[in-house]
């Protein structure tokens, strides 16, 4: 189940500091640790201030996660709480190579490297950057510094020094994944660079904004004449007027005269070239200098460097075969799925309700979120009023703007908001996503307990929206649907104040055989979300019994959750999700409650997904009295039971791969579509 995910949370009280002081910076102060027990083991400990983006760093701790390897730094973990120390910030651990870094090594201790050394450095700095950009990572300014090597000198990347000799954590040192910026926080991108990198190893191109997976070629040629010659290329030269002449061809650069390897010699000059476009990547570079004998250094032990180089081939066979296993699997799941709709006419009751929006009118709006807007809206031919949730325009129309679409067509039951019609254009004709769902004037379940004091909801209502809910989650579990983001405000009240589960826009389909999902960041709202959601864990169903069971707080006592902690300040929702990941903090119970019910409460936020209960688990108990609310009417809570219990559902729900093959790719389909259409508007 969920252990099968490694968790890199770890507890800092299972270290001891061995070097308080070893480095402190602005946003960051560096020790040096063991861990209590086991001498052997020494690691850099990464205390991150406050100011310092903690999610921004967690994510890019967990994008280090997927690339460990021999050439890149082992992360041994990460904590919510800094050293020592009450306030809430993150901590991140990696290991501590022997030798420190590479420049202390050269230029400090100033050891003289054999030519093996020198071949291996050069080597292994070129897988792990090779695997940097096959992940689709640009790393962006790696120097000497950035470097850590162990006793046989032998590279791992890891942080990096900027021009004022400050170690950056990881998290300064990712800029692009999959040619998106992923950490620019308002600042232009050569005010970071140029901020955090030596500006003697820039790129040329740096200075026209136009950085890329080439750039680090260019870094990676200076370090090699670094590490080759023990000197830096431009030592003659100051750095405007080497970039200047760079540009203008006034400087040629060149290897010494004495310098033997030609191939080589050429190699680092091809990595400095002005034209980035003419660079050889990184898995060419790697190719050359690991496995063609013409680029080896002289009084090279090469049986020693051909083990090393195999060390690094049996991680990266490793990895290609994991890969073709994960795409092996992918491929028979699609095609598992192409012969099961082949075989198959689905028809999607979707085919009928796509709508043209120029037949409604928009009346006012009536509420707006991160998602959007949602409007009232009214049919100008039947008056009927409807709810449009409009979402915030789009390019083109995803796999996930659809999957609301899909879900909400197919789980038409009355413990769910029902769809009216849905467009891939808003009211001004722009690309975005519309749905129209069947207005709701009593609001939300949030808004009616925010009002008045929570007078306008009754026990019995309190008890009939509980047992509603649990309903409707169980029907989407069974189906291997999960909500992802269930709270108050997703939760919509009838005239009956009768709930009907809404906004499915994070929902997601999930493999029976396989349960579990991996986190993706920012699924969920802070308050209601789940411990593994939090963490990068695996999560699967009882996410949602966790997000359930802090809703039920909330509905039942009548009381904000958490209010106690002040979450309005800054950075109170990372306050609060440290408290509820490592102290296991929950909302409290110091008032008289019904003590199976609070127990029942208690399960669903467990720690433990395991130990969650179900949701069949909940509907059962939330119907037995022992679990009631005072003064609950029985009569008028199992008169709704049985209304949920007998209302007609569609139990053939498919998943948005199969909506998407039947809509978008099967061609003969389609036509089938388009003639179901057709009837049933001759037909209405």
């Amino acid at each position: 189940m969920f252990s099968s995910s490694p968790s890199y949370l770890v507890k800092l009280n299972q270290f001891e500091i061995l070097e308080n002081n070893f480095h402190s910076q602005e946003d960051c102060d560096i020790k040096i640790v063991q861990e209590k027990g086991n001498p052997k083991k020494k690691y850099y400990l990464h205390s991150y201030k406050n100011d310092i983006n903690p999610i921004r760093i967690i994510q890019e701790v967990q994008l280090l996660r997927r690339m460990q390897g021999p050439s890149i730094v082992k992360l041994k973990g990460y904590s919510h709480t800094r050293y020592k120390n009450g306030k809430q910030c993150v901590s991140v651990i990696f290991e501590n190579n022997p030798k420190e870094n590479l420049y202390k090594v050269l230029f400090n201790d100033k050891i003289l490297l054999s030519g093996t050394q020198k071949q291996i450095l050069m080597t292994g700095i070129a897988h792990g950057l090779k695997t940097f950009h096959n992940n689709g990572i640009l790393f962006s300014g790696i120097n000497l510094k950035s470097i850590l090597v162990n006793n046989f000198m032998e590279p791992s990347l890891t942080f990096k020094h900027n021009e004022n000799d400050e170690l950056n954590g990881f998290c300064r040192t990712i800029f692009k994944a999959n040619d998106t910026p992923i950490y620019k926080e308002g600042k232009s991108f050569n005010d970071i660079v140029t901020s955090q990198i030596d500006k003697i190893n820039l790129p040329i191109e740096i200075f026209d904004d136009d950085i890329d997976l080439d750039s680090d070629t260019y870094t990676f040629g200076m370090l090699m004449y670094e590490i080759i010659f023990g000197e830096t290329i431009y030592k003659n030269f100051s750095f405007n007027n080497s970039i200047h002449g760079l540009k203008s061809g006034r400087i040629k650069l060149s290897t010494p005269n004495d310098f033997q390897n030609e191939k080589i010699g050429n190699l680092i000059l091809d990595c400095l070239c002005i034209n980035k476009g003419d660079r050889p990547s990184l898995d060419e570079i790697y190719e050359l200098l690991g496995k063609n004998e013409e680029y080896r250094l002289s009084d090279i032990n090469s049986e020693e460097f051909e083990r090393y180089v195999e060390h690094l081939e049996i991680y990266d066979e490793r990895n290609e075969w994991k890969n073709k296993y994960e795409n092996e699997k992918k491929k028979s799941r699609q095609s598992a799925l192409s012969r099961s709709i082949m075989s198959t006419r689905i028809e999607f009751k979707s085919v009928s309700l796509k709508t043209d929006l120029t037949k409604y009118s928009c009346l006012k709006k009536i509420d707006s979120g991160s998602f959007g807007n949602v409007y009232l809206c009214e049919n100008i031919e039947t008056r009927e009023k409807v709810a449009a949730k409009v979402s915030q325009e789009i390019s083109n129309i995803s796999l996930i703007n659809q999957r609301e679409i899909n879900i909400l067509c197919q789980i038409q039951h009355p413990s769910f908001i029902r769809i009216k019609g849905y467009s891939f254009k808003d009211f001004q004709d722009n690309n975005s996503l519309t749905i129209l769902m069947e207005y709701m004037k009593n609001g939300s379940l949030a808004k009616m307990l925010n009002m008045d004091v929570n007078q306008n909801l009754s026990n019995t209502d309190r008890q009939t929206i509980a047992v509603g809910i649990a309903y409707g989650m169980k029907f989407l579990h069974f189906h291997n649907i999960i909500h992802r983001d269930l709270k108050p405000s997703n939760v919509l009240l009838d005239d009956n104040n009768h709930p009907k589960i809404s906004d499915f826009g994070t929902a997601k389909f999930i493999d029976p055989k396989n349960p579990e999902l991996q986190s993706q960041s920012g699924i969920g709202t802070p308050i209601y979300q789940a411990p593994e959601v939090f963490h990068g864990e695996l999560y699967g169903k009882p996410a949602d019994v966790y997000s359930f069971g802090i809703l039920l707080y909330e509905l039942f006592t009548s009381r904000k959750p958490y209010s106690e902690l002040n979450l309005n300040r800054p950075g109170g929702a990372f306050y609060l999700l440290t408290k509820v990941v490592d102290s296991k903090y929950r909302p409290k119970f110091n008032f008289d409650f019904n003590p199976k019910l609070k127990t029942l409460i208690m399960d669903c936020w467990d720690h433990n997904p395991n130990r969650r209960p179900s949701f069949d688990q909940l509907y059962k108990s939330l119907r037995d009295p022992e679990y009631f609310l005072p003064n609950v009417n029985v009569n008028i809570l199992r008169n709704y039971v049985q209304k949920i219990a007998t209302a007609p559902r569609n139990e053939d729900i498919k998943n948005e791969e199969a909506f998407l093959m039947l809509l978008s790719e099967n061609d003969s389909l389609k036509c089938e579509n388009q003639e179901l259409k057709a009837k049933i508007d001759v037909k209405s």
